[in-house]
């Protein structure tokens, strides 16, 4: 499957810690998201918040982790620890999703 991203940006940053050698960047991620299976029907996501720590080596910066936390992915996550197969996980994410609207 092939997706492509329209309008992603990382932006509306919270807070920004620099020391020597390493940095630590809270910031909230946003994205337009077709697929292209469906490509008139757009996905978006907001409000996503990352804490991205860097490393610096010989003058340039190097992400060396991204901690972010999907409520989406979280729950599926959970699903599958429980279940043996993929429709089991279909089925109880239908049943959690129509539970939690």
């Amino acid at each position: 499957m092939r997706i492509i991203l329209k309008g992603f940006r990382l932006s509306d940053y919270q807070n920004i810690s620099i020391n020597d050698e390493s940095a630590t960047v809270t910031l909230l991620e946003n994205a337009d998201i077709y697929f292209n299976s469906t490509p008139h029907i757009k996905s978006q996501m907001a409000g996503l918040k990352h804490t991205i720590k860097l490393n610096k080596q010989k003058n340039y910066w190097y992400i060396v982790e991204d901690i972010y936390y999907n409520e989406h992915k979280s729950v599926v996550d959970s699903y599958l620890q429980k279940v043996k197969t993929l429709d089991e996980a279909k089925n109880a994410y239908i049943k959690g999703f129509c539970r939690r609207s």
